[in-house]
């Protein structure tokens, strides 16, 4: 691995700090606990590039006032400004789709509950080796075809439930409707789009998505050829 010795620590509840701390001690880093509250992500990033190497960062930020903004969206900005992070989260099937939109920046993603020191170091090395363009077949994306089923208000955001024949036709997907861009406003139950889609995610809240464009009819054939 690079070299990574201090890792920032992210969360909004202290007791999770601590408890966030021990398994990167025990992983042989130093963890920097990271106090917040931040309001503009812009700081946030700032603060961690100046004092750590890589982060650790729960999801919900908001909860106790730390932030502005949710993990998912700080992960993001973290990776895009070549900082490794891990995002972890206790409320991996509830949010699933809300972190959707920032999950093709998000390179790890865990479950609090398997977090060890094991995990860690692991989790550290897929985001060091693809910020530096080394992507794992999981994370590679392919141009597949998928079906919208039908659209779903989730807080204040529309998500569009889909299908992705290709990865696998009995299980729908949350999508937000912003990740169609230019095309959000076609999004209806019945349409088909194709998208660039890492199909080798084993699961669902791996799923990432970019690039949509609008499928044209296809004929039976056609769609055979795409889902097989």
């Amino acid at each position: 691995m690079c070299a990574i010795s201090r890792v920032a620590v992210i969360d909004d509840d202290a007791d999770k700090r601590d408890s966030l701390s021990e398994f990167v001690s025990d992983a042989q880093f130093t963890p920097i606990i990271i106090p917040g509250p931040f309001r503009k992500i812009d700081k946030f990033v700032s603060t961690i590039k100046s004092q750590a190497d890589a982060a650790i960062c729960d999801h919900r930020l908001q909860t106790r006032k730390y932030a502005s903004f949710f993990g998912a969206e700080a992960v993001a900005s973290l990776y895009t400004n070549g900082v490794p992070a891990i995002l972890i989260t206790s409320w991996g099937k509830v949010d699933e789709g809300l972190m959707r939109s920032h999950r093709s920046q998000i390179p790890v993603l865990m479950a609090r509950e398997d977090l060890s020191c094991e995990e860690i170091i692991k989790a550290l090395e897929i985001c060091v080796k693809e910020i530096s363009g080394e992507v794992l077949p999981t994370r590679k994306t392919w141009r597949t075809l998928l079906r919208v089923e039908g659209l779903t208000k989730v807080g204040n955001k529309i998500m569009a439930d889909i299908i992705i024949p290709s990865w696998n036709p009995n299980e729908g997907v949350r999508v937000p409707i912003e990740l169609f861009g230019r095309l959000r406003n076609k999004v209806a139950a019945g349409r088909r789009f194709f998208a660039k889609v890492n199909t080798g995610a084993v699961n669902s809240a791996d799923l990432y998505f970019k690039d949509f464009e609008l499928a044209p009819a296809l004929t039976k054939k056609l769609c055979q050829e795409y889902i097989s």
